[in-house]
């Protein structure tokens, strides 16, 4: 009799193990040792997940349909900057970096051809090169979009599908990736980005941060709607 009590508790016991595995396999999300590669040689600091990052980060590339986990989280310093590089699971790769100041005054900077932020309120400005601006504040992003702003537009690499300024961060996002170059090349052109848009008006404020002066003939026609342009 208690050989068979003894082989019934073996059986649930091993039936509870593989449960627990299971459980663990479905619902934890596994380390990416390529990323976590990455950000050791970088002085970062990986974990598996962050999920408080959904309440930090929502516009732009972060505007996923099924609200994807955050995943292989890679957080560190960027030339004294704090910078974050992450999964939306499967979706897409995030790169942010701080730039140390908010502003209500939205940009969002994409491949000419890919769909517009879903986002009310944002609208194109006009073509920066290769790529197209949207904006929230268009007499603001007009004195942005200077020929700074346009090389910059010239030289992204072909692989990031949006760069967007969010509360006091700039962000990238990519398709999913691992490659080392890429993240180290998006980290530097997400933080060029940042300083380019340290003439935004801080949060509370309408006007650009300038000296004044004309507008840059460089900068991109605007794209008016029927209503402004009297159609």
């Amino acid at each position: 009799m208690s050989y068979v009590v003894f082989l019934i508790l073996a059986v649930v016991c091993a039936a509870l193990a593989a449960a627990l595995i299971w459980y663990e396999r479905n619902h934890t999300p596994a380390m990416n040792s390529e990323r976590a590669d990455w950000a050791a040689e970088r002085e970062f600091v990986y974990s598996a997940a962050d999920p408080a990052l959904h309440d930090e980060f929502h516009r732009g590339g972060m505007a996923v349909p099924g609200d994807p986990a955050i995943v292989d989280v890679a957080y560190g310093s960027y030339f004294g900057a704090a910078a974050y590089v992450f999964d939306l699971q499967e979706a897409a790769t995030v790169v942010a970096v701080s730039r140390g100041a908010s502003s209500g005054a939205l940009l969002d900077l994409r491949p000419e051809g890919r769909p517009a932020p879903a986002e009310p309120g944002m609208e194109p400005l006009g073509a920066l090169g290769p790529r197209v601006l949207y904006t929230n504040n268009a007499e603001v992003a007009r004195r942005v979009a200077d020929r700074r702003m346009i090389t910059f537009a010239e030289q992204v690499p072909d692989y990031i599908e949006s760069l967007w300024n969010e509360g006091e961060w700039t962000l990238a996002s990519m398709a999913v990736t691992d490659d080392p170059e890429d993240l180290d090349e998006s980290l530097e052109a997400v933080r060029r980005f940042g300083d380019l848009l340290r003439v935004l008006p801080p949060e509370g404020h309408a006007r650009v941060v300038t000296s004044g002066g004309p507008r840059d003939p460089g900068q991109p026609v605007p794209v008016r709607s029927g209503k402004e342009s009297g159609r």
